[in-house]
């Protein structure tokens, strides 16, 4: 499904699939016991959430030069066991922004700060979630726009750099959701 939207789009996408996206994850999550995070609770990386979305899912994953210099956007795929378990995934993600609007990490005594904030998008998808995630790193702002749907059982995760113009970054990660939504309802 990735290739065929890589394909339709002229991404040039790189398509990772599950076995090493698992691996990277592993590697990440060994680099992660190094960031502390304030306020406690906000800190992604300690919880299991995603451990056990890998556990049950079956997943893929497509990255691709985007509209930002700073990062590469992705688009991931993780189909679960049914449509309830996908739902949950997208409660979470909404549950953990009611919690943590603003945070802080430390990575190699380097102080981030972060806020994340609802977007309203319109996608072809069953239920969506869009955030605008703004990292203060000292000497840059980094912005992106997450977009988490659900089709059916699966969860899409598109996550879009930050350009200069932030309605734009909004439409290309509702478009990005739209193309996936479409091909997985094809098949």
């Amino acid at each position: 499904m990735l290739a065929a939207v890589s394909e339709a789009e002229s991404l040039n996408a790189q398509i990772i699939a599950d076995a090493e996206l698992r691996a990277l994850e592993e590697e990440g999550a060994r680099g992660a016991e190094d960031i502390v995070v304030t306020p406690e609770e906000c800190n992604v990386y300690a919880e299991s959430s995603t451990e056990s979305l890998s556990a049950e899912a079956s997943r893929a994953a497509m990255t691709f030069a985007g509209e930002s210099s700073l990062q590469p956007d992705t688009v991931s795929l993780s189909g679960l066991a049914s449509e309830e378990a996908a739902r949950t995934q997208l409660r979470a993600g909404r549950d953990q922004l009611d919690a943590c609007s603003e945070f802080t990490m430390e990575v190699s005594n380097q102080e981030i700060r972060t806020t994340v904030s609802e977007v309203d998008v319109d996608t072809a998808a069953d239920e969506d979630l869009a955030l605008r995630t703004t990292a203060q790193v000292p000497g840059t702002i980094q912005e992106s726009i997450t977009v988490r749907a659900v089709v059916g059982s699966t969860v899409v995760d598109v996550l879009v750099g930050g350009s200069p113009d932030p309605a734009a970054d909004a439409a290309r990660a509702e478009r990005l959701t739209d193309l996936v939504a479409a091909e997985l309802r094809a098949r």
